[in-house]
């Protein structure tokens, strides 16, 4: 490990294993799960493609798009990969299914705890960043320009007037 890891997935197990991160292991797949700390059903797939020399991390949204919202949902993906710098949001129009993903090169590259954790950091904060917005859409109908909004803040809840 002194040099790296090449990213495979033993790699990652033994990563999870040193970081005390736990993990799910799909052996007919050969893939793996990293739950994040976003909330329940978000789950990181590390998807190995060892055809192309490449490994996929994604992570589908726990939400369903509606037939009716599509054609805004892909607005605001397409709106939300133009201003994400690493990564790629997707709508698989058919199930309706909403994910995002970064695909790594591994042939020739070598990783060390720091670099793939800051992979997977980048990762949360995309998805910190843009997820509320999609949940607006979804919930309210908002626009998908919305996508491209700083998140809001929670509100405080309203003083209680002097009288």
């Amino acid at each position: 490990m002194e040099d790296g890891f090449s990213l495979a997935p033993e790699a990652i197990k033994a990563w999870c294993d040193r970081n005390n991160i736990q993990f799910i292991v799909n052996e007919d797949l050969g893939q793996l799960g990293i739950p994040l700390p976003l909330g329940k059903g978000y789950l990181l797939r590390v998807l190995p493609r060892p055809d192309r020399h490449m490994m996929t991390l994604v992570v589908p949204l726990p939400v369903k798009v509606p037939p009716a919202l599509i054609n805004e949902v892909s607005k605001a993906t397409a709106l939300a990969n133009s201003a994400t710098f690493m990564g790629a949001w997707v709508l698989n129009h058919g199930k309706g299914e909403i994910y995002f993903r970064v695909t790594l090169p591994t042939r020739g590259v070598m990783y060390d705890d720091e670099g793939f954790k800051w992979v997977l950091d980048v990762m949360v904060m995309s998805l910190r960043s843009v997820v509320p917005a999609l949940g607006r859409i979804l919930r309210e109908g908002a626009p998908a320009s919305t996508v491209l909004q700083p998140p809001q803040a929670p509100k405080a809840p309203a003083e209680p007037k002097a009288e």
